[in-house]
């Protein structure tokens, strides 16, 4: 099924956000840096929607929608913002904009509004995609050996995981932990979903499981920068499970692990809890 295109102006097409990885689920998303570089790839390709940044200092943004606006007057503008750079977006409504959201993204509301503007039914797109996805499998055999983009994978188990929606998190972490051909610069993804996937099973209250991934990871990853952090959650863990001195086992042992850094004085304030110190 073809998507539909959605340009995306910003000040740098490197970072990795939720809702631009939310987008790309269902529309073609393509980046510009600036207003220059967006009537360029409007002049030579077909876009359904525009989405501009404005809180953005490296380029002016209201500029950006008033040389769109005068090139392309139908095609539809959704502008981002920071709540400090509101006026930004009464500027920016002068020259004709089809709505605004202000930063951290509310995801649902941005996907029902884009629907709604470009026309495509989500549920609708994903049934047809599921189809499509079937009929593939059917003339092709999956293999669980083919290259994944493990970031991608990576960063939507995070969206998922802040949205709330844990099985789905968990799914796509495990999904992660299957592959076994990948760059070596992604290895740490698959690591780092240990950690991801004891933080999920926490939120579910399965704190045996949680303990399970937690430990996978700090033996996995003993270098990462959330390895602190791992043996902090692990130690919640077995507060939750009333296993009180392997809490505080862990807790003396992160007071003492340099570097001296927030997870050690919430470490500390958790011994004073237990009147150790």
């Amino acid at each position: 099924m073809e998507k539909k295109s959605i340009l995306v102006v910003d000040n740098t097409t490197s970072l990795v956000s939720p809702w631009k990885n939310d987008l790309r689920k269902y529309f073609n998303l393509i980046e510009a840096v600036g207003g220059f570089e967006a009537l360029a790839k409007l002049r030579q390709s077909e876009f359904s929607l525009v989405i501009i940044n404005l809180s953005i200092h490296t380029f002016d943004g209201i500029d950006a929608v008033r040389k769109i606006r005068e090139k392309h007057p139908k095609i539809p503008i959704i502008v981002l913002a920071n709540k400090s750079d509101l006026r930004f977006i009464k500027n920016a409504a002068m020259y004709g904009i089809h709505g605004y959201f202000l930063f951290p993204i509310k995801v649902n509301e941005l996907l029902n509004l884009v629907q709604k503007l470009t026309g495509v039914d989500l549920i609708e797109f994903v049934d047809a995609l599921t189809n499509e996805k079937k009929e593939e499998k059917k003339e092709k055999k999956t293999n669980n050996e083919e290259l994944q983009d493990v970031p991608a994978m990576y960063y939507e188990g995070q969206s998922y995981l802040a949205r709330g929606e844990i099985q789905e998190a968990i799914n796509i972490f495990n999904q992660i932990l299957q592959v076994k051909r990948l760059k070596d610069t992604w290895r740490r993804y698959i690591e780092d979903s240990y950690f991801q996937l004891g933080r999920c099973y926490m939120k579910l209250f399965d704190y045996k499981k949680a303990i399970e991934f937690l430990s996978q990871f700090i033996q996995k990853a003993p270098t990462s920068q959330y390895n602190k952090k791992a043996y902090f959650l692990t130690a919640e863990c077995y507060e939750k499970l009333n296993d009180t001195s392997r809490a505080i086992s862990i807790y003396k042992k992160l007071v003492n692990m340099p570097p001296y850094d927030s997870v050690s004085t919430q470490a500390r304030k958790k011994l004073k809890k237990f009147q150790v110190l």
